[in-house]
């Protein structure tokens, strides 16, 4: 990021190798929309270049960075074409079900594909309800007010619920990965 920061092309072409698949990926399921998503990684990167000297690493490596760049970009597009999907867990449970096991779409990168399964095992461990709730939150840009209404649970609930199953998230991964 130093490099990058410094204006080094080389090394902003190496950062977009290694990530432009983890933002497009991210905002590709957060907007069901390749086209938008690519629209969305372009934006990412040009943030990236034009910000790199704002990057400080004690806060947080640069994969976590560029994630959440992208989710807030992504989430930006999804609520200024306002096309949230309206859930109705009365009706299909089986949806809720199909989107609590929905993660993005795992990366062809072979040195990822521990992580990926790392994750996809401490997710998969949650309680559905968490899932489903962090799965609303994180994918598809909801607040935890919309959500509390989407599901007909109070608001608290939620909130408890999305807390504790990022908890539990964070307990699996670290274990998980011995760090």
């Amino acid at each position: 990021m130093r490099k990058v920061a410094q204006g080094d092309r080389m090394a902003f072409g190496q950062l977009f190798d290694r990530y432009n698949q983890l933002a497009l990926n991210l905002a590709a399921r957060v907007l069901n929309e390749r086209q938008e998503a690519e629209d969305v990684v372009q934006e990412v990167f040009l943030q990236l270049w034009r910000d790199a000297s704002s990057y400080r690493q004690e806060r947080g490596n640069v994969s976590t960075w560029i994630v959440a760049i992208a989710r807030s970009r992504a989430i930006d597009k999804l609520r200024s074409r306002k096309a949230r999907r309206v859930f109705d867990p009365v009706g299909d449970s089986k949806e809720m079900q199909d989107l609590a096991d929905k993660l993005p779409d795992p990366s062809v990168r072979p040195d990822d594909l521990d992580n990926q399964l790392l994750v996809r095992k401490a997710f998969g461990s949650l309680a559905v309800d968490q899932r489903v709730a962090i799965e609303m939150a994180y994918y598809e840009g909801m607040s935890q007010s919309e959500i509390a209404e989407a599901l007909r649970e109070p608001l608290g609930t939620i909130k408890t619920r999305i807390r504790s199953g990022l908890l539990k998230l964070k307990q699996a991964l670290s274990s998980g990965a011995g760090n």
